[in-house]
């Protein structure tokens, strides 16, 4: 089988991202076949009062891992 992205732009996205998200983990490998909705990474926002949530940054589509763009405790500023 050969290497795919099936609507062919290659990203996870946080479209719900207000503030800033700091890594906290990253669930998949480069290379890996991850199906949508899956979990790739998580990370953790820190909401009004300095109460902290965990949130997960899932595939939109079916399809291989290229590339991580990110690493444990680095901060997202953008979608």
């Amino acid at each position: 089988m050969g290497r795919w992205d099936a609507d062919g732009d290659g990203a996870v996205t946080y479209p719900e991202l207000v503030n800033s998200v700091t890594v906290i983990g990253v669930d998949v490998e480069l290379d890996e076949w991850v199906t949508a909705n899956q979990t790739v990474a998580r990370g953790q926002v820190t909401l009004a009062g300095g109460n902290k949530q965990t949130v997960v940054l899932a595939a939109p589509v079916d399809g291989y891992v290229y590339a991580i763009h990110v690493g444990l405790g680095d901060v997202i500023e953008s979608r």
